[in-house]
């Protein structure tokens, strides 16, 4: 493992991949032990590279969010930790009526990336009007589509890494255990 993780910090930096890192600070729940390496993905670009890079060099790799819903033995994990911090939100769609009295939004496509918190993607959607109710607690998007029904009812397409390396959209039903999470879009109604 120790050549795997020089490999690691050769190709990502060693201000950006940390060794021997207490997990329980990087947990909701405060448990977890030593990850042996551990590197925090700020984008979505950053999550694909390093999941490419792993798969690459045949390490073992754990993706986590704020880690709200998991749990991690006290033994540690013996590899790459990611921590998911891929954060954008944006709007790419819309549809509505034009009239006199202006453009009536009525319903909009919204893309969160899977590191965004539910807090933000809420904050988000009502800011431009839109609703999104229902939704309460910790978590980021990449793990929540998994929990929450009334996120998952929302969703149009997922944006995921398949098991074999390539980039695909999906929709809900067809995500694998195998597939990593890099993006959802929501399709939601305006707010009346």
């Amino acid at each position: 493992m120790e050549d795997l993780v020089k490999l690691l910090v050769r190709d990502l930096g060693d201000e950006r991949v940390k060794q021997n890192i207490d997990l329980s600070e990087h947990m909701e729940t405060g448990l977890g032990g030593l990850a042996r390496a551990f590197y925090i993905a700020t984008t979505k670009r950053e999550l694909i590279r390093v999941v490419q890079l792993c798969k690459e060099l045949k390490i073992k790799y754990l993706i986590m969010g704020t880690g709200s819903k998991m749990a991690l033995s006290e033994q540690g994990f013996e590899g790459l930790v990611i921590k998911n911090r891929s954060d954008s939100v944006k709007i790419f769609g819309i549809k509505g009526k034009v009239s006199r009295a202006g453009i009536g939004i009525e319903e909009a496509f919204l893309e969160a990336d899977s590191g965004t918190s539910i807090v933000r993607l809420c904050e988000y959607a009502q800011s431009q009007g839109l609703g999104l109710g229902g939704l309460e607690g910790l978590g980021t998007i990449g793990g929540s589509i998994h929990v929450l029904p009334v996120l998952r009812e929302k969703i149009h397409q997922v944006k995921v890494i398949t098991k074999s390396g390539t980039i695909k959209e999906k929709n809900l039903r067809e995500i694998t255990r195998e597939d990593i999470v890099l993006s959802v879009v929501f399709l939601l109604k305006a707010k009346k």
